[in-house]
């Protein structure tokens, strides 16, 4: 007898929430709404903060790579940039990225692992170690800062496909854009 008015109880309950349901379709306050300034679609997002912003402002852009410094709207300069650069590979593929730049400190990861650190005050080039890039789809980020008192900082990021033998020398393919490390036809 607990259990039958128990079950009653239950569906009467249930009876009464699906009738408050609103029509669909059932946005709330916390959904994104259509038209919200956050791109969508896998494109290079980049994030630039400045120093009395709470939110970064985001944009979509074709490559990791700038010659001046970039600023907001009313001209003041950032304090920091990330770019999330997505990756979509068909097939599983070994690659270095290469970094060229003056005045800043770069730091690109995958996840939470520091795959190249580099930077500095003058003119600098560096390399990463081999990296293994898995088929299917995942997002590198890249932090930018400029240094303190340094000259204009600048810097253009690449990637560049090299053999699976760890021993294979740097630089086997030409330098390409970090966006076609985002190939259509993937997984």
């Amino acid at each position: 007898m607990m259990v039958a008015l128990a079950a009653a109880i239950t569906a009467g309950l249930v009876v009464i929430f699906l009738q408050n349901l609103p029509p669909p379709p059932r946005f709330d306050d916390l959904r994104i709404e259509p038209g919200s300034a956050v791109p969508l679609g896998r494109s290079i997002l980049r994030r630039l903060w400045i120093d009395d912003a709470i939110e970064p402002a985001t944009m979509a852009v074709d490559d990791v790579a700038f010659e001046r410094w970039p600023t907001d709207e009313s001209g003041r300069p950032a304090i920091r940039l990330r770019y999330d650069v997505p990756v979509e590979r068909a097939e599983t593929t070994f690659a270095r990225f290469l970094v060229e730049g003056a005045a800043v400190q770069v730091t690109i990861s995958r996840g939470s692992r520091a795959v190249l650190v580099a930077g500095g005050d003058a003119d600098f080039e560096a390399e990463s170690p081999s990296v293994v890039i898995s088929r299917g789809a995942s997002d590198i980020g890249i932090e930018i800062v400029p240094s303190p008192g340094a000259g204009a900082p600048r810097v253009r990021v690449a990637w560049v496909e090299v053999a699976e033998d760890e021993d294979a020398a740097a630089g086997e393919g030409e330098p390409r854009s970090l966006s076609t490390l985002f190939e259509t036809g993937g997984t």
